[in-house]
C-alpha cells in the first residue's frame, strides 16, 4: 500500500499542499522555550512567530549524532502511537554545531502539517523522519520522500520498527515500478531501499524502538 507524507517548505514564499515550512529567524532569545523528551504538542506550537520564540536541539558533533538523537527520542514514541515524527537539521555557521526539530503529525495520519523556526545563524543541510507503526512498505522511503530529497538536493533520514537508521541522499537510486510491485509496494515508481547508515567505527547506526 502506497504511503503519503509531507513536503517541506524551506522559504517562507512558497505554499505546498501538506506541508512543514522552515522559516530562519533573526537571532532570538530561547530560553522560555523547551522541547519534553518525548514531546506530544501540537505542531503549530514549536515556534510561536508572534514572540519569535522557537526550539533547536542542543549542540551535537556530526550531523548523524544528531540525527540519531532524534531518532532514539521520538521512534519508540512514533511506533506506539503510530505517529510520524519529521525535523531539520541544522549546522551552525560559525561553529559548525549540528542539532535538530522536531515537529509531530496525527497518530494514525500520514502528514505533518507544521512549522520549523530557527535562527539565521544556522542552515539547513538535511531531514529526519519517523514512519510510525507497522512494517512492509514503512520500510522504504516513499515516492514523496525520495521527491523531497530530489528538490531540496538535501540527505532524508528515516527511523522505523526495524530500528535501524537509513538515510536516501541525492543522487541515490529509486526503485522501478516493476521493482516496487514485486515487493509489495505498489505500482508507484519512486520508491527507494535507502542505505543504513554507519558511524565512525563502520557499524550500523541502531535507533531504539521501544
Amino acid at each position: 500500500m502506497e504511503r503519503r507524507t509531507w513536503m517541506f517548505i524551506i522559504t517562507t514564499a512558497f505554499a505546498l499542499m501538506v506541508s512543514t515550512a522552515v522559516k530562519a529567524m533573526d537571532q532570538i532569545n530561547t530560553s522560555s522555550v523547551e522541547a519534553p523528551a518525548k514531546w506530544e504538542f501540537d505542531p503549530q506550537q514549536q515556534g510561536n512567530k508572534e514572540k519569535g520564540d522557537y526550539w533547536i536541539s542542543p549542540a551535537f558533533s556530526t550531523e548523524v549524532e544528531a540525527v540519531a538523537s532524534a531518532c532514539n527520542i521520538y521512534n519508540p514514541t512514533s511506533i506506539e502511537k503510530d505517529r510520524e515524527y519529521i525535523g531539520a537539521v541544522l549546522k551552525h555557521k560559525t561553529n559548525n554545531s549540528y542539532h535538530y526539530t522536531v515537529a509531530a503529525g496525527e497518530s494514525g495520519e500520514d502528514r505533518i502539517n507544521a512549522e520549523i523556526v530557527f535562527p539565521k545563524e544556522y542552515e539547513v543541510i538535511a531531514f529526519w523522519h519517523t514512519h510510525g507503526a507497522g512494517k512492509g512498505s514503512r520500510h522504504y522511503f516513499s515516492r514523496y520522500d525520495t521527491a523531497l530529497v530530489q528538490q531540496w538536493n538535501k540527505p532524508f533520514y528515516l527511523s522505523d520498527s526495524s530500528g535501524y537508521l537509513k538515510v536516501f541522499q541525492p543522487g541515490d537510486r529509486i526503485l522501478s515500478s516493476y521493482q516496487a510491485r514485486k515487493i509489495g509496494l505498489g505500482s508507484a515508481k519512486g520508491s527507494a531501499r535507502g542505505k543504513k547508515v554507519k558511524d565512525g567505527a563502520g557499524e550500523h547506526v541502531r535507533i531504539s524502538t521501544e
